[in-house]
């Protein structure tokens, strides 16, 4: 329910229509709008707005790739998992949105989180899109608008199902699956065999993940198609930290000391290929 705007000061009242209106607008004031404690850093902005162009151009019919590559626990999966898919469906109520992610059980919990996200009194604030009635579910649920979510894990059914967006969230689980070229195969057949046919016309892809092997669904993605990449390393040419109020210098560097250089170059600093040193030239 809206507050009653008679009870605030005219000042109040604009500044609140204000604060709703960019929500309704841009991704990241949604998404601080949605979870207050979000603490935004500036390569949240750049992930949100590679994010707001991909929503534009999936609207177009363009058919638009995405890539965002980043480090472990720097809120890429919260912008682009969950905050993005309610979002989209805010604004395009009758969109479907296929979600998936290494396991059914991680990819349910991002279910369960937009879900809640779109069922919340701040969402009905902003947007006219509702859950239906009958949608319980957190792997598969629908909207008022026509809309379908579904969530599942990486190599799970999803035939029979439309997406306008495909998302990727980290689809290998650890560094032995990485290192696994029966997984890593496994994976690449499904995507292409089974979750890009589930494209509508014009319907965009969203990889969102850590690095972990120079030839997972990344590496083969951009070596087939013209994907935009947005690449976060944790620690920048200008030695800079990517978030420096919550994994600043010191951070990074006593992660590093305790991390395999392979493993750092690969998930911290999206180099899945380290420069020398660690393993033989093909």
């Amino acid at each position: 329910m809206a507050e009653p705007a008679y009870q605030l000061e005219p000042s109040e009242a604009a500044q609140i229509l204000l604060e709703r209106r960019r929500a309704r607008e841009h991704l990241l004031p949604f998404t601080q709008y949605t979870k207050p404690d979000f603490e935004a850093a500036r390569h949240h902005s750049v992930i949100c707005g590679a994010l707001e162009e991909f929503e534009q151009d999936v609207a177009a019919k363009r058919s638009p790739r995405l890539l965002i590559e980043a480090p472990p626990r720097h809120t890429k999966s919260e912008l682009g998992t969950r905050r993005f898919p309610a979002w989209a469906l805010g604004r395009h109520p009758a969109w479907q949105i296929i979600s998936t992610a290494y396991s059914a059980d991680l990819a349910s919990d991002f279910g369960r989180d937009v879900r809640d996200i779109v069922a919340s009194q701040e969402y009905a604030r902003l947007f006219e899109t509702r859950l239906r009635q009958d949608s319980a579910a957190v792997n598969r649920w629908q909207t008022n608008g026509g809309g379908v979510y579904v969530a599942t894990g990486v190599g799970g059914p999803i035939t029979g199902r439309g997406a306008h967006v495909g998302i990727v969230d980290d689809p290998l689980k650890n560094w032995q699956d990485a290192n696994s070229e029966t997984i890593k195969e496994s994976q690449w057949n499904w995507y292409t065999s089974t979750f890009y046919t589930r494209l509508m016309p014009g319907g965009g892809i969203l990889l969102i993940l850590t690095r972990w092997a120079e030839d997972d669904i990344a590496g083969r993605a951009i070596a087939t198609e013209d994907f935009r990449r947005v690449r976060l390393q944790a620690i920048d040419e200008q030695g800079r930290a990517l978030w420096p109020a919550w994994y600043g210098p010191e951070a990074l560097a006593k992660i590093k000391s305790v991390t395999p250089p392979r493993q750092w170059e690969a998930l911290y600093q999206q180099n899945p290929t380290p420069e020398e040193g660690l393993f033989f030239n093909r």
